[in-house]
């Protein structure tokens, strides 16, 4: 069985989120990984991390 690897290397430009937010570091990393491939799907993922850090910020302000 395959290990995942340790959160802070699934991206090289974004391992700094594994410290704040999994899912947003999730997100940013299949956006990178994409980049080039599938350039829809990383804008997909790029929409989906700006939702999860909109949340994210309205959580901890207290904003409905």
């Amino acid at each position: 069985m395959q290990q995942a690897p340790p959160p802070g290397s699934l991206s090289t430009n974004f391992g700094f989120l594994a410290e704040h937010d999994p899912l947003l570091l999730q997100l940013c990393a299949a956006a990178e990984r994409y980049c080039h491939a599938d350039p829809n799907t990383a804008l997909l993922k790029v929409r989906q991390f700006g939702e999860a850090l909109s949340r994210q910020v309205a959580a901890t302000f207290g904003i409905t």
